[in-house]
């Protein structure tokens, strides 16, 4: 039986087909997600050590000899493993679990928002991988900054439990990582009309207020000098908002050259 190219093939689905194709990604997602935290717990000792190590180059320049952690809880070394492992794999199977779900997507957009799609989720995975990297390797400078002020304010011989500073350490890494999102989500906003890059440049002072008022916040320490270290990457990320921006823009425009008609007024072309 032939078939009729002008049919759609996906016309016949129904609810619950749709409902099939989402429980079908969201099971091969939390297969990658359940592979990547395997992974992470049966390399386990090359991750604590990598995760132990911005405490103990930051107690070496505090010049503290023989630090180390301590576990209270029978379990807690167990626990803590577990909680580590799952953000771990979170993270590794990002590029898996996001292209399930741009394979779900994918279907309804149309030509040029799957050219947006297919460059966009590629940088939300860059950018997070950097900020998280970037934050690890400034991670030691924090650590020494409290290690001292807790000897000099209350002159005590710091102590830190491993599951404190876990969190401590993953949290930093996983909200530096969002921070470092910030072209992506511009341009973005760009994209569906909610803001332009005009508005952006005129905004830049507030916009630079607004960082440091975040980096304020966000950092474990108060000192000006981490803080201009953690903000000078994000001003910097805020002015490649402005180039992304401005190329969006410039997509969008109508060009009278490629016969943009009034019908199609982007010139997004068809689905």
């Amino acid at each position: 039986m032939a078939v009729d190219p002008t049919v759609d093939p996906t016309a016949h689905y129904s609810l619950w087909d749709h409902v099939d194709e989402v429980r079908t990604s969201l099971v091969r997602s939390l297969l990658y997600i359940t592979a990547g935290s395997v992974a992470a717990w049966l390399l386990r000792a090359y991750i604590f050590r990598a995760l132990e190590w911005p405490a103990w180059q930051g107690a070496k320049w505090a010049g503290i000899e023989g630090f180390n952690f301590r576990i209270f809880e029978p379990v807690g070394g167990v626990m803590l493993m577990m909680y580590a492992a799952v953000i771990i794999g979170l993270v590794v199977s990002s590029p898996l679990w996001l292209w399930e779900f741009l394979r779900f997507v994918t279907p309804g957009l149309t030509r040029q928002e799957r050219r947006l799609t297919y460059w966009f989720i590629p940088g939300l995975i860059g950018l997070f991988v950097a900020g998280v990297l970037f934050c690890y390797f400034l991670a030691p400078v924090f650590c020494w900054f409290l290690l001292r002020f807790n000897m000099m304010s209350f002159q005590v011989a710091p102590e830190w439990t491993l599951g404190a500073y876990l969190r401590f350490l993953l949290q930093c890494l996983v909200v530096c990582g969002l921070l470092f999102e910030m072209p992506m989500v511009l341009t973005l906003l760009v994209w569906l009309g909610l803001t332009s890059e005009q508005a952006l440049r005129t905004k830049w002072r507030t916009a630079t207020a607004i960082i440091l008022v975040v980096v304020a916040i966000a950092t474990p320490t108060t000192d000006p000098v981490t803080m201009v270290v953690m903000s000078v990457p994000l001003v910097g990320l805020y002015v490649l908002s402005l180039g992304l921006a401005r190329r969006v823009e410039r997509a969008r425009r109508p060009r009278a050259d490629e016969g943009v008609d009034g019908d199609d007024p982007y010139g997004l072309g068809s689905p």
